[in-house]
């Protein structure tokens, strides 16, 4: 058998890739079969409390964390967590998984806006002001009093997608106190926790909740699959290729997700989901590939070595201006 080091790395990459493509993509189908029977803000605790639980297990750090660096990873997991995470969940109970996809991919175009009004931030480029404009529209279709959308949900949505934005443009000004395995971990076991104090304060009680044997699978596929091994495969990849190339995740989780909700559940995928999903993907791409596109790479990326180093910058992955947020050093929640 040959050993995963003997495999080029090229190879490795684009299996990381689709890998990562169908772990997050289907989130949205798991999270839709979880609420069927348990309560959302439950079903959402359940997922971080495991998932972080499990994490901290293999990272923790000798003699454990400090208050000050827990005070700080729950303060993150406000917005990456309970606030994003939990609306998703909770709109999930009203609105198509595959609609929900659509909707959490604006956290793309949000980071560019708060990215340009933040002190010394970056001006966007004109092609990532058209991905930027493109998006919107596609999901103000959606808004649209014909669409059979749930308002209320589909307002959630969008604000479950801009918290997770204002998060991750916290995260990247304050570096994480240790490890950032550990850090991520503390920001699922705190999350999960306000999750769950949410959930009890808005009248859920799980313990009069009858989960099915579906419901319960899929929360376990979360915390395993969207949580963990995802986090891992993300990690990896941010530093082993391009950052427009790991960027790519987020053009292919609607996609993935829509073909699921679909395929799975029966979701209807009628003429104004499809414009506002081909809208959506495309904004995505070029806010993604914006800054490659309007700066070709300045050396060639060489493709050989772990660690990679390229892009549209020398600092991809590494905080640099072609750092994706979310990278190992960051949250790693996704707001999925």
């Amino acid at each position: 058998m040959v050993g995963w080091h003997r495999v080029p790395q090229r190879v490795r990459v684009v299996g990381a890739l689709i890998a990562l493509y169908l772990l997050w993509g289907s989130t949205f189908l798991g999270i839709r079969l979880a609420v069927e029977t348990v309560p959302p803000l439950t079903a959402a605790a359940a997922r971080w409390l495991l998932a972080g639980g499990l994490l901290y297990a293999f990272v923790r750090p000798p003699g454990g964390s400090t208050w000050r660096a827990w005070g700080g990873s729950a303060l993150l997991s406000v917005f990456l967590v309970a606030a994003s995470n939990g609306g998703v969940t909770w709109a999930e109970t009203r609105i198509p998984s595959g609609i929900a996809s659509l909707g959490i991919a604006t956290v793309a175009p949000w980071l560019v806006v708060l990215d340009a009004l933040r002190p010394g931030g970056r001006r966007p480029t004109a092609i990532t002001v058209a991905g930027v404009v493109l998006g919107m529209l596609g999901v103000a279709s959606l808004a649209d009093p014909r669409s059979p959308v749930d308002p209320v949900a589909l307002v959630v949505l969008l604000g479950a997608a801009f918290a997770f934005a204002v998060g991750s443009t916290v995260a990247r000004a304050v570096p994480p106190s240790g490890s950032a395995a550990a850090a991520t971990a503390r920001q699922m076991l705190a999350g999960g926790a306000l999750l769950l104090a949410l959930g009890l304060l808005g009248g859920e009680a799980p313990w009069t909740a009858h989960p099915s044997t579906t419901s319960l699978l899929a929360l376990v596929w979360l915390a395993l699959s969207g949580s963990l091994a995802g986090f891992t495969l993300y990690g990896w990849l941010v530093r082993s290729a391009p950052a427009a190339v790991v960027g790519t995740y987020a053009c292919a989780n609607p996609i993935v997700a829509l073909a699921l909700g679909a395929a799975v559940l029966g979701e209807p995928l009628g003429p104004r989901t499809l414009v506002a999903a081909a809208l959506v993907v495309a904004g995505v791409g070029l806010v993604v590939l914006g800054p490659w596109l309007a700066g070709p790479p300045r050396r060639k990326v060489d493709w050989s070595a772990d660690g990679v180093d390229g892009g549209a910058d020398d600092g991809a992955g590494r905080g640099g201006p072609g750092r994706l947020v979310g990278g190992p050093g960051a949250p790693a929640a996704q707001a999925r």
